[in-house]
């Protein structure tokens, strides 16, 4: 912005011919505004004055966005703890099954032996399990989980296991529960059964029974 002063100087004559001051006046311009020196400098500190507000504005507004996303990491981990402090009181519960054969007729009596056992344990919702079986006729050919609606009763499968293909060896597992069947696990609704060569409808099975916590 370019501003132009401009200063008039007047005399008149005195009695003894000399020039005397009759008066000074100025003008400034420029651009429109017709701003004397005064009020300039009043509206250029006005403007520094907003300009600085509105810089410690911005600065303190940042200041509270990160102590409130501080906060929240504080809160976020404080959280994370509780919820690992509550999974840990928890502990796991145990589970437990001992194989036998499954109820047969006479004509499947030569057919379906062995023994076994199994346990289980729940962390959450994570179901690991581990056992052994001896004494079929014929090798395993599968073993599965499956969920009856009560104890006792049969159900279909619900998961693979791994086992042995043999007539004794190991049988294995380790998958996620829905929260239904956590519920149907600790109301001993889930059984183990193995079938094999000779059996393939179920050679071996038991339930799994809670043993409490560990």
């Amino acid at each position: 912005m370019t501003f132009t002063i401009s200063i008039r100087v007047s005399t008149s004559a005195g009695s003894d011919g000399s020039g005397v001051l009759a008066g000074v006046s100025s003008d400034i311009g420029g651009g429109g505004f017709g701003l004397l020196p005064a009020e300039l400098q009043e509206s250029r500190s006005s403007e520094l004055v907003s300009n600085n507000a509105r810089r410690m504005f911005v600065s303190s507004l940042s200041c509270i966005t990160g102590a409130i996303r501080l906060e929240c990491r504080a809160v976020a981990w404080k959280t994370c703890v509780v919820m690992a402090a509550l999974f840990a009181s928890q502990g796991e519960e145990t589970f437990k099954a001992r194989l036998s054969p499954v109820p047969i007729d006479l004509a499947m009596r030569t057919s379906v032996t062995g023994t076994g056992s199994v346990s289980a344990a729940l962390a959450g919702v994570k179901l690991t399990v581990k056992g052994s079986f001896e004494g079929l006729r014929s090798p395993a050919i599968a073993a599965r989980l499956h969920q009856g609606r009560v104890m006792g009763i049969r159900g279909p499968a619900v998961f693979d296991l791994t086992v042995s293909k043999a007539t004794s060896g190991s049988v294995t597992g380790s998958f996620d529960l829905s929260a239904e069947q956590v519920e149907s696990l600790k109301k001993s609704r889930f059984y183990i059964q193995i079938d094999s060569e000779k059996a393939p409808e179920g050679n071996l099975w038991g339930w799994l029974l809670s043993t409490g916590k560990s």
